[in-house]
């Protein structure tokens, strides 16, 4: 027979087996969801990865710019850096893009003030991730039949763009207070200094580009993309040329090029040997599809381990136009180069209109803008540059007419 002390002993193993295999139980059961809620924190990554992709795409597209996408893919990552040193609150881990909230914002706006950074590149920094979280939210998935948001609270409802949200406020920028139109002298001095070196094709390509920045006030983006299927002859005014643009937003526009322009770019075209009119496929001189400011190939970077690789069929980039414009202008012996960008060029052009009696209207036209305040702050950055003199009759006696 069994006596009481042994039941209880039984009972009391018993309880601790069963207990231990519970408790086992409770752990393994912790680890798959452990293990299920990394996997899903993994795969969000990946979702909210593709939709970086998806917006960089987007934004390419729409401004067929590779330096569009480089520009905002800077933009995020610097944002993805920043958050790489936030920690959830009470957690051992980094706070994720979709996590965020405009005291994260407002904490990457003071950390970029802190580091230097002037306000309107800190603006454009806020700008373009808050452009990206736009387009997160206007995204819509389908999930079991049900259609979802991507950006959403514990809840599921869906959250504001936290660099619109709270109390966050931009820095006040002066627009254009970089901006340093050329001279008239200055203006003469590199031109006449590009002339000097349209001999070889590298300086005929330079001289050809410059002087068709300056004379027409083309942005960047529009110039340098320039196909040959763009150019044409105008049919109402013989001798005249037609370049069909696609600028800001996708809007697309005939201009008038120059004479001068279109003779330089030819002069330019046959010096590369690309210029054959007649050839199958290059009636015209080139191909239709063909980019016309094309890099050309130095010599003696042939075969150096650590020279730059180009694609000698795409156009080349504004950090390369603006490589020329500087080195031409230390050529001319204009000084302090290294303060000059090529959106210089564009205000050089509303320069020379104001100089020459155009009005704000008719400035207004040629740089395409939009509004005619946009065009004032041009006009406001020019005069504050520009020293007092009389411009007119020196610059009808310059070789070009705008």
């Amino acid at each position: 027979m069994t006596s009481q002390f042994e039941h209880h002993s039984v009972d009391v193993v018993g309880s601790t087996e069963l207990a231990t295999v519970e408790g086992w139980r409770r752990a393994e059961l912790a680890t798959q969801f452990q293990r299920a809620g990394v996997a899903a924190e993994t795969q969000r990554r990946l979702e909210w990865q593709r939709l970086i992709n998806d917006w960089l795409d987007l934004k390419e597209s729409r401004s067929d710019s590779e330096h569009t996408r480089r520009n905002y893919l800077r933009a995020v990552e610097r944002w993805q850096e920043f958050l790489a040193g936030q920690f959830v609150e009470g957690e051992l881990r980094t706070v994720e893009l979709w996590e965020v909230d405009h005291s994260h914002v407002r904490a990457w706006q003071q950390q970029m003030r802190d580091e230097g950074l002037s306000e309107s590149t800190v603006n454009h920094g806020l700008s373009c991730v808050s452009s990206f979280y736009s387009f997160v939210i206007g995204e819509k998935r389908i999930v079991n039949g049900v259609e979802i948001d991507l950006f959403v609270d514990r809840l599921g409802r869906q959250r504001q763009n936290p660099f619109k949200a709270g109390n966050l406020q931009r820095g006040r920028t002066a627009q254009y207070e970089r901006a340093h139109p050329l001279t008239i002298d200055e203006y003469d001095k590199l031109l006449t200094y590009l002339e000097s070196q349209a001999g070889t094709m590298t300086g005929a390509r330079n001289y050809a580009l410059i002087l068709t920045y300056v004379t027409t006030g083309w942005r960047s983006a529009e110039l340098l993309r320039m196909r040959w299927r763009d150019v044409r002859p105008s049919k109402s005014q013989p001798g005249t040329f037609i370049f069909a643009w696609k600028g800001k937003g996708g809007k697309a526009q005939d201009d008038v090029l120059p004479a001068d322009c279109f003779h330089a770019i030819v002069g330019y075209l046959k010096l590369a040997g690309r210029w054959t009119p007649g050839a199958p496929g290059r009636e015209d001189g080139l191909a239709d599809a063909e980019f016309v400011w094309l890099p050309t190939v130095q010599p003696s970077m042939e075969g150096m381990r650590n020279a730059p690789t180009v694609d000698p069929n795409r156009p080349i980039s504004e950090k390369s136009a603006l490589r020329v414009l500087r080195s031409a202008l230390a050529g001319a012996g204009v000084e302090h180069p290294e303060r000059f960008r090529i959106h210089d060029l564009r205000h050089t052009h509303a320069h020379l209109l104001l100089k020459t009696g155009h009005n704000l209207a008719e400035v207004q036209s040629r740089l395409h803008h939009s509004s005619l305040a946009t065009t004032g702050l041009y006009v406001k950055a020019v005069h504050r540059s520009d020293p007092v003199d009389t411009y007119s009759a020196q610059f009808r006696q310059l070789r070009m007419s705008v």
